[in-house]
């Protein structure tokens, strides 16, 4: 049966490959993966970015600056990829060394432990498991991601099982936009390829990416069912052993159940705090979402005061102003494509 990981990209890949000397190694050794980065690099990095972000998602001139990136950094990139690929060549998995673990990137080191750990003996487990790799809307996330999947290749998995998906709008060089147009891009691209009916196959591996996302993707996860993983970079040399397992939380779509009504007027509510509909004092909106919950609704008070609280949790005020927080966005979002 084909397993499923899903991985978020960050950029521990290019980082590793910038350091001259290994940091964990008391004789400070050369870094076999290094490679010496262009002089102008990280001021490239920085305009393309903002030049990323200048762009509508459906700009074609996006896909124009993806291209550009790849022409320009191809030949370091190769680079990059030979680098590894020596280290590969050296010690194949599983006979990797605690050094080969703690050079690999954290994307792929934590997803070759997934694999140890979840994916039963076979002679080539590979060929049963697939990997989405989730990229951020980044210069460096883009380069690593192409490192990456080439590292996935060498090491063994199929290429047709393979999927890179970039998530547009989703970086942290503008927190608005990753909360308003990034984070909703995420929630559809993995909705769109998770299996409901087989989500005990499915884990999603958040050791690469933003750390400040941990607390949003477990929501996420949560509320789709699936388990999630993290490898702590200092614990890796451990192998399967340094793998964590993030508990899943109670999510609200669990607490309404098959009630349609109640997530249909969630989300509803939901959707009118976003567009300011209930008014603009607290006292207004509340006072509209009160006669929601207790009269249209006819809620038991005990269980409306349980949505109230859920409410309540999903709203910023500021200076007066309601507006929906960024996990009452993410919840809007995960109601509408459930």
């Amino acid at each position: 049966m084909m397993k499923t990981i899903f991985c978020t990209v960050g950029t521990s890949t290019m980082e590793k490959t910038r350091l001259r000397n290994l940091p964990w190694d008391k004789y400070e050794r050369k870094n076999p993966v290094y490679v010496e980065p262009t002089s102008d690099q990280m001021k490239v990095f920085t305009r393309y970015n903002q030049d990323l972000l200048s762009y509508r998602s459906e700009d074609p001139q996006r896909n124009n600056m993806y291209q550009k990136i790849d022409d320009k950094f191809s030949h370091y990139i190769q680079k990059i990829v030979d680098a590894y690929k020596q280290q590969i060549k050296q010690h194949s998995w599983p006979n990797w060394t605690a050094e080969t673990w703690r050079l690999m990137p954290a994307e792929v080191s934590s997803t070759m432990a997934m694999v140890d750990c979840l994916v039963p003996s076979a002679e080539s487990p590979f060929s049963d498991v697939r990997l989405v790799l989730f990229v951020s809307d980044t210069v460096q996330a883009h380069l690593s991601a192409c490192v990456i999947e080439k590292m996935f290749e060498d090491i063994g998995f199929r290429r047709e099982n393979i999927e890179r998906v970039r998530i547009e709008r989703f970086q942290m060089e503008d927190i608005q936009v990753f909360a308003e147009e990034g984070l909703p891009n995420f929630i559809r691209h993995l909705k769109d390829r998770i299996d409901v009916n087989d989500t005990d196959n499915q884990w999603l591996n958040i050791t690469g990416g933003y750390k400040n996302f941990i607390p949003l993707v477990t929501h996420i996860a949560s509320f789709y069912g699936l388990d999630m993983y993290y490898v702590f970079e200092e614990a890796i040399v451990k192998g399967k052993d340094a793998l964590v397992k993030i508990p899943r939380i109670p999510t609200l779509n669990h607490l309404l159940g098959a009630n349609e009504s109640i997530v249909s007027t969630i989300l509803s509510i939901l959707n009118d705090i976003e567009k300011g509909e209930y008014g603009s004092t607290p006292k207004e909106v509340w006072k509209n979402i009160d006669s929601i919950l207790y009269c249209d609704l006819s809620l038991p008070s005990e269980v409306a005061e349980i949505f109230v609280g859920f409410i309540n949790s999903f709203i910023d005020v500021s200076e007066g102003e309601f507006k929906l927080s960024t996990i009452g966005r993410v919840y809007m979002e995960l109601f509408k494509s459930r």
